[in-house]
């Protein structure tokens, strides 16, 4: 039986070579990316030329541990009767010095374990010493040198010694370390040969952690869960059948004819010979009729549509977490065209249905037109009150705009604003002549 216990080793000059070679080819690609294209952010450019400055470093490092010429120990060999202890200089083996296994009173492994951090990151450092007392002869350490320390930045070197601790006579392994979970790590292994489960690791971070720091990360755990899961299930493509595919092409397909309303309203026609019943539909009927001006028509394809509202949406089959806005559309567009033809009444009917809707557009529109259907009705006092919505929507979004230097599209401007005022003072001024003449 032999078992090797890997300690330590240098590059090679092959590997140092071909490093080397995969280094420039890194450099070359990340150089031309930063001058030749021009679309890169400026920060973008800055971690191109911090990933240059990492590559010196790591070729430094590389280049000096091809030319250190100090000996370390390279590897233990562990046989029946003796451990050999191979010495090297770079990779070539300087000496060999054999302990017999009956001789050895104690080996002992002892490790000191800190977490550092180095950037956003904690990292261990595992410094350890191996000691080995004799029944005959001088007692030593491994590398012969009591104060030297041996750090690495895992538990690699660590954990390949307790998978050879059942060879090795009187082995004796002590831990340094603050943290509960490191101790529970090694210990862990030394029984049972292999890393501690993540849900053990993660129930002694927990245990020794403060409670306010586990809420916190359990509300990030859930959210980053609750949000995985959610875009999963919306990027699940809806299972459509040909023919509700076929509508929703053809629909879609709508928009490619512009102004071309009469070819519009042919392609609706297509669409309803296969599905009828689709409340969108109607409402791209009366969408449609309304920027023909033919408003009876668009009246007439609104109601229809009004009277399906219930259906399945089949439109909006497609998208999971979009809410279909159908009836907003419909009522809106039935104002617009009851205004239009001058029926007040009917027009501030529809205008309210969506003005009452939780589902209500993002800008305050609604309000504007409906106070418009009640200044013809000399509904003067309900006529200001929608003005002045409108006004408080404009307001807002001018000053939200503008303190953020947004340059969107400019949906409301200091003219809307102007505009809206004339319409509220001939709210007061005709609501005084009434009231005087009445």
């Amino acid at each position: 039986m032999e078992k090797r216990i890997k300690i330590k080793s240098r590059i090679t000059l092959w590997q140092f070579a071909l490093a080397l070679l995969a280094a420039l080819a890194t450099l070359v690609g990340v150089l031309y990316l930063i001058f030749s294209q021009n679309y890169l952010s400026h920060r973008t450019k800055s971690e191109g030329l911090e990933l240059i400055g990492v590559l010196f470093l790591l070729a430094f490092g590389a280049f000096k541990s091809l030319t250190n010429k100090g000996e370390y120990l390279a590897d233990i060999y562990i046989t029946d009767y003796e451990l050999k202890l191979v010495y090297k200089i770079q990779n070539t083996i300087t000496r060999v010095k054999t302990v017999k296994k009956d001789n050895i009173k104690a080996f002992e492994v002892s490790a000191t374990v800190d977490e550092t951090t180095r950037g956003r990151y904690k990292k261990p450092d595992v410094r350890y010493k191996f000691f080995i007392d004799l029944y005959d002869g001088e007692d030593f350490f491994i590398d012969e040198i009591p104060d030297v320390i041996l750090v690495e930045h895992n538990y690699g070197v660590i954990y390949r010694i307790l998978d050879a601790a059942k060879y090795i006579p009187n082995f004796n392994f002590i831990v340094n370390a603050e943290s509960k979970l490191i101790k529970a790590e090694f210990e862990y292994y030394r029984m049972f040969g292999k890393k501690l489960p993540f849900w053990t690791k993660c129930k002694l971070a927990f245990s020794s952690s403060p409670t306010w720091a586990n809420v916190i990360l359990f509300i990030i755990l859930f959210a980053l869960i609750f949000s995985s899961s959610i875009f999963a299930w919306s990027n699940i493509p809806t299972k459509l059948t040909p023919t509700e595919q076929q509508y929703i092409d053809i629909i879609n397909n709508v928009s490619n004819y512009k102004k071309d309303y009469n070819k519009r309203i042919g392609e609706l026609d297509r669409a309803k010979k296969l599905i009828s019943t689709d409340p969108y539909l109607y409402y791209l009927y009366a969408y449609n009729y309304k920027k023909k001006k033919d408003y009876h028509a668009a009246i007439f394809c609104a109601r229809q549509g009004i009277s399906m509202l219930g259906n399945k949406e089949i439109y909006y089959k497609q998208y999971k977490l979009l809410k279909p806005k159908t009836d907003i559309y419909l009522y809106e567009t039935l104002g617009d065209c009851y205004a239009k033809l001058k029926n007040w009444e009917n027009a501030v009917s529809a205008y309210t249905y969506v003005a009452n809707s939780r589902k209500k557009p993002k800008y305050g529109d609604i309000y504007f037109s409906r106070g418009k259907a009640y200044f013809e009705l000399k509904k003067y006092q309900e006529a200001k009150q929608d003005f002045l919505a409108h006004k408080k929507v404009i307001l807002n979004y001018i000053e939200t705009y503008s303190q953020k230097n947004w340059n969107w599209a400019n949906t409301y401007t200091s003219v809307h604003l102007d505009n809206i005022n004339k319409w509220i003072q001939a709210c007061d001024a005709w609501s005084s002549y009434y009231n005087s003449t009445h």
